[in-house]
């Protein structure tokens, strides 16, 4: 117990109930008056088969087979999806399959089991019978080490992604440890993370980081790069206190556990806008040096009435994240019978740079439904 920090063992009631809750095989429907209904427990405190002594992560197989990491006996318990215990392995130690207050697991596509071995700073690997495969890591701030690894997380092609609490970053390996890439330092920039605690992925291997201390989740690709954040402190909608968990179901709806409020919240994944740069100009020309407004369109599609954007949330730039409008109107912009929005934004705001190809456009709804667009663009003037 010596050896985890006070915010760790805080959280540990509640992360483990989220995920047995987000586990079992219930509807994530939207109605809000119909809760699903309650299907199974199972455990106890102990030290028994089914019992637990302060349990964090879960994990379900192709089988629909429960894992837990089971972290103040040093285990994983397995279960089937009614709760019947299957098997069991780890003890306290650092030999290959035992464990020093493990936290995070997850299970590939090949049903081999990841664990967080948090104390151990480094990632074990077994299969589904909790057979010793291979371990990686040790101590230390280099590509491969690790200070408190928390929560480890799949993607589509197995790799894996290791979130270290108090080094404020996440690190990408393929399912044999090989180090791929690295982000992430302490701050509150872009990128940047202050006490990131849960990461999970969603269909298209897009990354979501619970910035727990900063009180946002971050979205990145599957590489690294930065895609957009949402959330600041506050109870209101869309807003945070210590948020410790987050899940993606299969539409992509992303659940976040909002612990310092006490409940969760659930948002939608984003409408994809259609946009035109520059309306009337092809390529879109954009001079990076312009002191000017740069005129964006959002257009309507049998997909999004832009009549229903919310102009104040728009932003422009080589992110979507930059520049904020200046002024907007609403107009018949490519002429086909349904009303558009065009946005006007200052050039030198939205971080374009000579070279740059695309830029990016983000915002919501008046009924707080994301949105994000993308278009090609041409720099000239840059020499």
């Amino acid at each position: 117990m010596k050896n985890l920090n006070p915010y760790i063992r805080r959280s540990l009631y509640m992360a483990i109930l989220v995920g047995l809750i987000l586990s079992l095989p219930i509807s994530l429907a939207a109605n809000v008056e119909a809760p699903p209904p309650f299907l199974a427990k199972w455990g106890s405190f102990g030290t028994g088969e089914g019992q637990f002594r302060r349990p964090w992560g879960v994990a379900v197989d192709s089988a629909d087979n429960v894992y837990v990491v089971d972290t103040y006996n040093n285990r994983i318990q397995k279960f089937d999806s009614d709760g019947r215990f299957l098997t069991k392995w780890g003890s306290r130690g650092n030999g290959d399959g035992e464990f020093n207050l493990p936290m995070g697991v997850a299970v590939d596509g090949w049903d081999n089991v990841y664990v967080a071995d948090t104390s151990n700073n480094r990632i074990q690997k077994f299969d589904s019978d909790g057979r010793f495969l291979a371990k990686w890591g040790s101590y230390g701030t280099g590509d491969g080490q690790f200070v408190y690894p928390s929560c480890v997380a799949i993607d589509s092609a197995d790799n894996v992604y290791v979130v270290e609490i108090w080094k404020h970053r996440i690190q990408k390996f393929d399912s044999d440890g090989r180090f791929l890439a690295k982000w992430g330092s302490y701050g509150t920039g872009n990128g940047q993370f202050y006490n990131p605690s849960f990461a999970t992925i969603d269909s298209a291997d897009n990354v979501y980081v619970a910035d727990t201390s900063n009180n946002r989740i971050q979205k990145f690709d599957s590489d690294g790069r930065f895609l957009t954040k949402w959330g600041s402190f506050g109870n209101g909608d869309g807003q945070f206190y210590n948020p410790s968990c987050v899940a993606i179901d299969s539409t992509d709806n992303v659940y976040v556990v909002d612990r310092g409020n006490n409940r969760s919240q659930k948002f939608g994944p984003k409408i994809k806008a259609e946009i035109d740069i520059t309306p009337g100009s092809n390529p879109n020309s954009i001079n990076p040096k312009s002191k000017g407004k740069l005129p964006v369109a959002i257009l309507t599609t049998d997909t999004l009435d832009a009549t229903t954007v919310d102009s104040t949330t728009v932003f422009f730039g080589t992110t979507g994240v930059e520049a904020g409008q200046v002024y907007s109107a609403l107009e018949d912009v490519d002429e086909d019978g349904d009303t558009d929005m065009i946005l006007h934004f200052k050039t030198q705001d939205t971080g374009i740079e000579c070279g740059d190809n695309t830029a990016f456009l983000s915002g919501k709804t008046t009924s707080g439904q994301p949105i994000k667009g993308a278009g090609a663009i041409n720099t000239v003037g840059c020499h």
